[in-house]
């Protein structure tokens, strides 16, 4: 990840809870495809210059890692839909940052 922050300018910052040493049961693919999508993201619509951190809180049942980023976010409208393949809020030809809108595929495999 730390050569696609750099073509993009961008720094990216690991703030980890105090204490990490937290164990996750789950699916390693899926948890690595959604974070690194997360992070991704947060670096492609971040500006130049910019710092994505990257933090992580938990309790005794969860663990949450936050992606803060200074981009523009995602506009209201659109945020309900974000998860439904193809779907950009900017999918016009003239759009700043690539991508096909297949990145989300969090439905049940049959």
């Amino acid at each position: 990840m730390l050569c696609y922050a750099d073509k993009y300018g961008v720094s990216y910052l690991w703030q980890p809870s105090e204490n990490d040493n937290v164990y996750i049961c789950g699916d390693e693919h899926r948890l690595n495809h959604v974070l690194s999508k997360l992070l991704s993201n947060a670096i492609k619509y971040s500006t130049k210059g910019a710092q994505v951190v990257i933090s992580t809180s938990h309790d005794d049942k969860q663990v949450r890692v936050s992606i803060a980023d200074s981009g523009s976010g995602i506009p209201l409208e659109y945020q309900d839909k974000i998860f439904n393949k193809f779907t950009q809020a900017d999918s016009s030809d003239t759009r700043q940052a690539g991508g096909t809108g297949l990145g989300w595929p969090l439905q049940k495999k049959s």
